[in-house]
């Protein structure tokens, strides 16, 4: 497997561990591979990563749809953390979906959302 770690050094920073060392020494702790939670039976599952994430890095996603229940995936080319802000409005009508509610996404929800640099996609 593939497996990087979650967390990802940029330019030598991150936000959670002052260095290397200590960031190397936790990475275990949070995989989904060492504690078996992969191989678990769960509920439905919707995989969103941007393709430059830089916490969870795209190689983590191939590697959780390779094992473990299928589940439903969606990329965001180009884009960071969870691909947003593009994929707001993809999760919320997944959700949507999933729950039965009958109703415009964008209307009933998206605009609430807060975001820095919020651009909405088009194809919502």
């Amino acid at each position: 497997m593939g497996y990087t770690g979650i967390f990802r050094f940029v330019d030598g920073y991150h936000p959670f561990y002052s260095d290397l060392e200590s960031f190397i020494k936790a990475v275990p702790k949070y995989s989904l591979f060492n504690d078996r939670t992969i191989q678990k039976p769960r509920t439905t599952v919707l995989l969103v990563n941007g393709t430059d994430d830089e916490i969870f890095p795209i190689d983590n996603l191939f590697d959780e749809l390779e094992n473990g229940q299928p589940k439903a995936a969606r990329t965001a080319k180009g884009k960071k953390h969870m691909g947003v802000p593009d994929t707001f409005g993809i999760i919320l009508k997944y959700i949507y979906e999933l729950l039965g509610i009958e109703a415009n996404v964008v209307d009933h929800a998206l605009h609430s959302f807060v975001y820095s640099s919020l651009e909405w996609p088009g194809h919502i």
